[in-house]
């Protein structure tokens, strides 16, 4: 009897232990190989998935600061308003860095102002008109122009240095040039920006800035070859698109631009924050970036694409 269990207790310590052992080492070698998995996963991401930002009103003190320094202009006895930006205090791209690339535009010169008072008076007052969902469109508005402007600065672009001619597309803006203000009020004088949406109507007539033409159709309508906008494509060192919730056939326009012969040297981005359905994806290997900005009050629609080409 004792001899049986002392063998049984052997026969336990000599072949079960050991593949006990085995097997705690196979797990921690699985475990292992997942963590390391999952490292290389994390930098392959990245850069195109940074972490969510936390809500806490940035974009609404931009709009703040930019109405305050043009009613500071307005009673000064400068024409010419200072605009100026907030810092970002994390970019787009996930860095951790708080460089503040806005130092590129902020008190910008005579020669790089946006436009005269009158003009970015009927800017603000686009931007500051009452309207239902207020605050989620402003924030809308104002992270697509910080996407372009941090992707413009880690590129090294300086498409708002005042040397280079920008044209800038804006679909979908609705019955007032949301964007389009937003974009207007933040770049220098050598932009030119054609807000495009059928809702607009008969408002189109209404000059709200000497480079802010309004095009009240829709987008597939749009032709390259009529002016201004053929014109201003021949002299265009780069091409922009803001589609903020656009329902706009975003996917055909895209393709269709990148056929153009005469830009077809120079650097082409899309920004895009969809809202819902497929409206606002583009399906390319053209996808730079991708994120959530915690900045846009819209739960599941303030997901922020960048898309670019020839850069």
């Amino acid at each position: 009897m004792y001899k049986h269990k002392f063998a049984d207790w052997r026969a336990k310590t000599e072949f079960n232990a050991p593949d006990a052992k085995l097997s705690t080492n196979l797990q921690k070698n699985v475990v292992e190989e997942k963590q390391q998995q999952k490292v290389k996963e994390n930098r392959a991401t990245v850069i195109k998935k940074p972490k969510p930002t936390m809500f806490t009103g940035r974009y609404l003190l931009q709009l703040l600061k930019i109405v305050a320094s043009s009613a500071t202009t307005t009673s000064s006895t400068s024409s010419s308003p200072t605009i100026t930006t907030t810092t970002n205090n994390s970019n787009s791209n996930g860095d951790d860095n708080n460089d503040d690339h806005d130092d590129d535009n902020n008190n910008n010169d005579d020669n790089n102002n946006s436009s005269s008072s009158s003009s970015i008076t009927e800017l603000i007052k686009i931007l500051t008109m009452k309207r239902k969902n207020h605050t989620k469109e402003i924030c809308e508005s104002f992270a697509a122009t910080r996407a372009l402007f941090d992707f413009d600065h880690h590129h090294h672009l300086n498409l708002r240095r005042g040397n280079k001619n920008v044209v800038a597309i804006i679909p979908g803006d609705g019955c007032r040039p949301y964007t389009s203000a937003a974009l207007m009020l933040q770049v220098p004088k050598t932009w030119t920006v054609f807000s495009v949406d059928p809702a607009m109507g008969k408002k189109v007539s209404k000059l709200y800035h000497p480079r802010l033409h309004c095009i009240g159709s829709t987008l597939e309508s749009l032709s390259f070859n009529e002016p201004p906008l053929n014109t201003m494509l021949m002299n265009a060192n780069a091409v922009v698109i803001l589609a903020v919730h656009s329902h706009a056939p975003l996917q055909t326009f895209w393709s269709s631009l990148q056929s153009l012969q005469k830009i077809s040297h120079i650097p082409k981005i899309a920004v895009s924050i969809p809202c819902c359905g497929d409206h606002g994806w583009i399906q390319t290997k053209d996808l730079q970036y991708q994120y959530v900005d915690g900045e846009i009050k819209s739960q599941g629609s303030n997901t922020v694409l960048v898309y670019s080409v020839g850069i």
